[in-house]
């Protein structure tokens, strides 16, 4: 008997990208919570998919290949979701191996500013903290932290990672409405990432209009308040109202797989909609 209403959670992230456990024991704790569905969405990566649909003993929840896209509009980060792409679709392998190069010669970038302010790193070094070479900011924070050159992590983003800071870095990648097109390319659904953590409201009309499908409503940075705007919007713009944990890990703080996603009827209204009902 499943203990959670949620049913299903479709934002998680494994050691992959920047989550802190692999996709099997991910998967064996999306069990336990009494999920039964749970979409892999590592940034800017599907090579998590394969091995946690290979770890899946029989019951166990169903596996969504997803991921989230870290798309630009001009200086703001947007988050796109996608869910039940192709991990083997070539056009989007080829996109993402782009975006990871894109992500080491911005690391480049950061290590030469850092390097300013006495801080020595070799790209080695952060490179081995990263599980596929997808690297950002968060390795390199380890890494200088792991050295002893700073005492913290906060105090990393505070003095030189965090944005406006001196060793920060702006992010190059595909625009929001470029990275919907690339999920539906891929056979998948896109949804719109954690949208009370941006001001995203002016882009929402166009990326519907670009195929964008859903928006996610539920998710642990949002109050109840933001859960009603959002829902509202949903409505107004023909979205679907979707959900998740935004599941790193043992790093998660307070949040905890089983308590933000969606119930089995929302979870069937955004699989239909995905053309997988």
């Amino acid at each position: 008997m499943r203990l959670s209403l949620i049913h299903a959670d479709l934002h998680t992230h494994s050691d992959y990208s920047d989550g802190s456990i692999p996709p099997p024991e991910l998967l064996l704790r999306a069990g336990y919570a009494g999920l039964a569905a749970i979409a892999l969405t590592d940034h800017d990566t599907v090579d998590g998919v394969e091995p946690m649909r290979g770890a899946a003993p029989e019951g166990a929840p169903e596996v969504i290949a997803g991921l989230e896209l870290s798309c630009m509009d001009g200086d703001d980060e947007i988050h796109i979701l996608g869910h039940w792409v192709d991990p083997d679709y070539p056009p989007l392998r080829t996109e993402l191996a782009r975006i990871r190069g894109m992500r080491v010669r911005r690391a480049e970038s950061i290590l030469d500013r850092l390097r300013a302010h006495r801080i020595v790193l070799d790209l080695e070094d952060v490179m081995g903290l990263t599980r596929n070479g997808l690297v950002g900011r968060p390795h390199i924070a380890e890494a200088i932290v792991r050295r002893g050159l700073v005492p913290d992590l906060e105090t990393v983003y505070r003095k030189y990672l965090g944005d406006g800071r001196p060793a920060a870095v702006p992010k190059r990648s595909l625009s929001p409405a470029d990275g919907v097109r690339l999920i539906r390319r891929a056979g998948g659904i896109a949804s719109v990432a954690h949208p009370g953590v941006g001001a995203i409201r002016n882009l929402l009309p166009p990326l519907a209009a670009s195929g964008l499908a859903g928006l996610e409503v539920w998710h642990p940075k949002h109050s109840s308040r933001d859960v009603e705007r959002f829902t509202a919007l949903a409505e107004q713009l023909g979205l679907v109202p979707t959900g998740g944990s935004d599941y790193h890990g043992l790093d998660s703080g307070a949040t905890i797989l089983g308590h933000y996603g969606l119930t089995e009827d929302r979870f069937e209204r955004y699989r239909a909609a995905a053309g997988r009902g």
